[in-house]
């Protein structure tokens, strides 16, 4: 909004159209203003006339922007309204404009945030209806198995049925004809498909009704130290070489600490997988501007392509073979969840890093 007096001066502006002004208060709106721009066409309009004009839907470009109005321009919502005194006198007119492509992001989180209500209610009922016939097939599998293998302990020469009774059912399946061992074989198939299945609705169950925060005080250089033994199998596994640079001197976050160990250790296991031939993780921590604490875990691995880094925190989208594609949609529900940044920078070739900035926590 901008107030202007009956000469056209700016009497007064608030922060959001600050901004898109080049001079201060007391300028004329033809100073403020390059001919044919909608602002002062409209203002000096409405000081002509002493009518109210609009609204009506423009493109307005950024003070200082280029002259070709597809560059940088906004489209906005423009009207004037003539504010007149109790004798009918004009005493200023004020101009409203409203940025019509913020209204829409607006309103794509508005109608984002009903469709996470309306999925979190869908979410109750499939918890139930899909987790009961998951749990009794894995039960049923495990008898399946225990079954076949004592048919095949039975069927088995007298030495290993003489065995005791773990010892039997293990020697069993490796004396087991190659029909038994095919059947132990698809019985393995369909449970680990079960299991993968129980993972995605686990994960989806978390993602769209996440955990109450609990916020408190939270030293990152003491989660690092906590995700580090969980991070090591995996690491020796890749021969990765894990570093960490976080001074305890580092501010600690207001977060909730199970839910930063956990993205911090999703982050960490995914780096350590993308380096199958070995390479570095560095978990780094250090004070940010504007009051907040920056974490960094980055890799020398493979790298992600520029056609799919934008795609990597939506819901079920992954790169793995074997992957659920939540991992990452949790981390960033996570960060944002408090309050905080995320951002992703990678190189093909060459490495992945993730930069977290968290709010520091507000300490005595």
């Amino acid at each position: 909004m901008a107030l202007f007096n009956p000469a056209g001066e700016l009497l007064f502006s608030n922060r959001a159209m600050q901004l898109g002004l080049p001079a201060p208060v007391g300028r004329t709106v033809q100073d403020l203003f390059p001919p044919e721009h909608p602002y002062r066409d409209l203002v000096e309009e409405t000081l002509s006339s002493r009518r109210s004009r609009g609204p009506v839907q423009v493109h307005v470009r950024p003070s200082g922007a280029a002259d070709d109005e597809a560059a940088g321009a906004d489209e906005c919502l423009v009207m004037t309204h003539a504010v007149e005194s109790t004798d009918s006198g004009l005493i200023g007119v004020l101009l409203v404009s409203r940025n019509l492509a913020y209204l829409s992001r607006v309103q794509s989180t508005i109608a984002y945030s009903r469709k996470l209500v309306a999925l979190g209610r869908l979410t109750a009922g499939i918890a139930h209806e899909v987790k009961n016939p998951l749990n009794a097939m894995m039960i049923h599998l495990e008898l399946l198995r225990t079954k076949i293998k004592t048919g095949a302990l039975a069927a088995a020469p007298q030495p290993v049925a003489a065995s005791g009774v773990g010892l039997g059912l293990v020697a069993a399946e490796q004396a087991a004809t190659p029909a038994v061992r095919s059947t132990l074989q698809h019985v393995e198939v369909i449970e680990g498909a079960v299991r993968r299945l129980d993972e995605v609705v686990q994960g989806f169950l978390k993602f769209t009704r996440p955990e109450d925060l609990q916020l408190q005080p939270v030293s990152i250089p003491a989660l690092f130290q906590e995700i580090l033994p969980l991070i090591e199998p995996e690491a020796r596994a890749n021969h990765v070489k894990v570093m960490v640079d976080a001074p305890g001197s580092i501010p600690n976050v207001n977060g909730d600490a199970a839910m930063l160990r956990q993205a911090f250790l999703n982050l960490a296991i995914n780096g350590c997988q993308a380096m199958p031939q070995g390479g570095t993780l560095r978990l780094v921590a250090a004070p940010a501007p504007r009051n907040k604490v920056q974490v960094q875990i980055e890799d020398t691995g493979v790298g992600i392509s520029p056609d799919r880094l934008g795609k990597i925190f939506d819901l079920y989208y992954t790169t793995k073979d074997r992957g659920t594609g939540i991992g990452l949609s949790m981390v960033y529900r996570s960060i944002q969840m408090h309050d905080g940044e995320l951002e992703v920078q990678s190189t093909p070739g060459r490495g992945t890093t993730f930069r977290i900035q968290l709010p520091r926590a507000n300490e005595i």
